[in-house]
């Protein structure tokens, strides 16, 4: 029995050997995957903040570009306003020389006005002038009537 209890006490400090290692093993595993997890999120850490970083650098960059895109929109902006002031100007230029034109065109309208009504005092005046030729002739005919007659008279008499 003796045989029995010490290789029981045998495989008891066999267990007790093993249990010590394997708890040093275990303790020592934690250990070192607790530090390679740290290290792990230091470095995990560092390259979140990098491509955060990367992002913001980019963010940065394109709202550049958009602020000199804004910046050549507004410069178009500025040009298509002074276009299309000068184009006012030019339509005011066109619309006042269009006035003019009118204007001239109310001038010679009522000039016409003027020479047409001239024309109707002529008119007048031939028409008047028409009837005492017309009288006229009408008299002198009467007039030579008369002398046909006497001489019509005196032909006869004789």
């Amino acid at each position: 029995m003796s045989d029995e209890v010490g290789m029981k006490n045998i495989a008891f400090k066999k267990i007790a050997e093993w249990w010590s290692v394997g708890r040093a093993g275990f303790l020592s595993l934690i250990f070192f995957g607790c530090t390679v997890g740290i290290f792990g999120l230091f470095i995990g850490g560092a390259v979140a903040i990098g491509f955060y970083v990367a992002k913001i650098q980019a963010n940065e960059s394109s709202i550049y570009r958009l602020q000199s895109d804004m910046s050549a929109v507004r410069d178009e902006q500025v040009k298509i306003r002074y276009e299309v002031e000068s184009l006012r100007d030019e339509f005011g230029i066109v619309r006042s020389e269009f006035g003019l034109v009118r204007s001239e065109f109310g001038a010679v309208r009522s000039e016409f006005g003027v020479v047409r009504s001239e024309f109707g005092e002529l008119r007048a005046e031939f028409d008047g002038l028409s009837s005492e030729l017309r009288s006229d002739v009408g008299k002198l005919q009467g007039g030579m009537n008369e002398v046909l007659e006497a001489l019509r008279d005196l032909k006869a008499e004789e």
